[in-house]
């Protein structure tokens, strides 16, 4: 608790939540923990450091070809939870609606990875 408090841990995590745009993200913003140990620390800034890269180079102009930085979008994605725990209910059927929901996050969550496998040369910890 001590690393929380001083590295103002919630007010971090509440700019980062500024930037999250499903709930599904802010459920896993949620559960992000200051990290104790060094080469867990170091293993994650260079994961973020490749993230910014990316995002980054979404924004500016690039050839059309493969590989090319695309912004992968999880905008306005119904939270599955409620959908998942009835399906762990033996008997229980969804609503067309909620099959719907469910097909469009794993149709998106496809698609982000078919972009990133096809960005792993110049950005592998993403694609992995």
């Amino acid at each position: 608790m001590h690393a929380e408090t001083e590295l103002e841990f919630e007010a971090l995590r509440a700019v980062c939540g500024r930037y999250v745009r499903s709930s599904l993200g802010r459920e896993e913003l949620a559960q992000v923990a200051p990290l104790s140990d060094r080469g867990a620390i170091e293993n994650a800034l260079i994961d973020a450091a490749e993230a910014i890269e990316y995002l980054r180079a979404t924004t500016q102009p690039q050839p059309a070809a493969r590989g090319s930085a695309i912004r992968v979008r999880f905008e306005g994605v119904a939270d599955p939870g409620s959908s998942l725990a009835r399906l762990r209910i033996e008997g229980v059927t969804l609503e067309p609606n909620e099959i719907f929901e469910l097909a469009r996050l794993l149709d998106l969550a496809a698609e982000a990875r078919s972009i990133l496998l096809a960005a792993r040369e110049k950005y592998p910890r993403l694609a992995a």
